[in-house]
């Protein structure tokens, strides 16, 4: 019968699971708001300048605590974040069509214990927002880039804290395959700026 060619696969991958979880596995990085490593609830946000800080602030919140935060803080995380414009395929009557946002956060992790820092670096991200005719568009279209931005650091700041407090960093498959969608993704926007320069 058909379930009889497929009873000895299934058997096999669910014995597969088994000692895999037995082992210890679990993945490093999962979509959607899953935190498979308990240090990160012990992280200690503090409060971040200005609205792009507090919006950075409450993306980390729901990257690092998703379930809630721990009682027992043991690290703090400092962060400030600074952005910039430029503007790009100007008209003939000077006026912009077009703006590449770049945001730039940097951030330090210390133990709470002794205040030592175990870990800093930087993480940016740049999205680029048509300038329309409309100011509430552009608005919109602006707000729209800054946060596609905000979230893109906020997923880069937790694989990295993911990575700190993993026992296999470098063996991580999911953690590379975001790494390597990360860098496609900047190469795309770096040929676009090209490309839009070169328009000019």
């Amino acid at each position: 019968m058909w379930w009889l060619r497929h009873f000895h696969r299934t058997a096999s991958l669910l014995v597969l699971v088994a000692l895999l979880s037995g082992c210890g596995f679990s993945p490093l990085y999962l979509k959607g708001k899953q935190n498979t490593q308990p240090e990160l609830a012990t992280i200690e946000i503090h409060n971040i300048a200005d609205r792009k800080g507090q919006i950075l602030k409450n993306m980390l919140m729901d990257q690092l605590t998703p379930k809630g935060q721990s009682t027992h803080l043991s690290y703090m995380l400092d962060v400030t974040v600074e952005s910039s414009i430029r503007n790009l395929g100007i008209r003939r009557n000077d006026r912009a069509t077009r703006a590449i946002m770049q945001v730039m956060a940097s951030y330090s992790l210390l133990r709470t214990s002794d205040q030592a820092k175990i870990l800093s670096g930087t993480s940016g991200a740049t999205s680029g927002y048509d300038i329309l005719d409309s100011d509430f568009a552009t608005l919109s279209s602006k707000k729209d880039a800054m946060n596609h931005s905000l979230r893109a650091i906020a997923q880069d700041i937790k694989l990295r804290l993911s990575l700190l407090f993993s026992s296999d960093p470098e063996g991580n498959k999911a953690a590379r395959k975001y790494w390597i969608k990360r860098n496609k993704e900047k190469e795309k926007q770096k040929r676009l700026e090209r490309k839009e320069e070169t328009a000019r």
